[in-house]
Formats: C-alpha cells, structure tokens, sequence
C-alpha cells in the first residue's frame, strides 16, 4: 500500500531506504493528509497511524542534512538520518 501511495501511475519501484525518507514522502506513504495536523500520533489510537517505540536506541550522533523544498526555517535542524544508514 504503501509503495502504491508513493509510486503512484507511473508505477515506478520506491527504494526501501527512499519509501518514507523525508516529511512530505512519510505523509504520502501513510496516508497522512492536511486533517492530522496538530494530531499527537504518539497518543492517539484513532489517528490511522499511531507512533510507537521499538526499543531501538536512537543514534547518539544523527546526521543533519538540509530542508528541502521550503523557503522558511531552513537553519532549523528537522531532517536527521542515522550515521550508518540504518532506521
């Protein structure tokens, strides 16, 4: 489903590591609209998507890499990955 959310009609293959690697294709691979804005989806149940915690220890030294496609609050570090590559 989800790969058919970002493919879309072209039908193109979406790399795993490329599936949800921004903001804007996380929102489109899980269907996420304008309405679960403001939404907290690590509390609430009937957002349609619910965030959880795997037990996995997040990256002691993420890597920040610039926003992209925005004008406003570009020196803001909201985009990290994982030093390694791994999720």
């Amino acid at each position: 489903v989800m790969r058919s959310r970002r493919g879309g009609a072209t039908g193109r293959l979406v790399a795993d590591r490329r599936l949800a690697d921004g903001p804007g294709k996380l929102c489109q691979a899980f269907g996420l609209d304008r309405t679960a804005d403001g939404l907290d989806l690590c509390a609430r149940r009937d957002a349609g998507v619910t965030v959880v915690d795997d037990g996995t220890a997040p990256p002691e030294q993420p890597i920040v890499t610039p926003r992209i496609g925005i004008r406003m609050a570009t020196d803001l570090p909201w985009r990290w990955v994982a030093p390694d590559g791994s999720r």
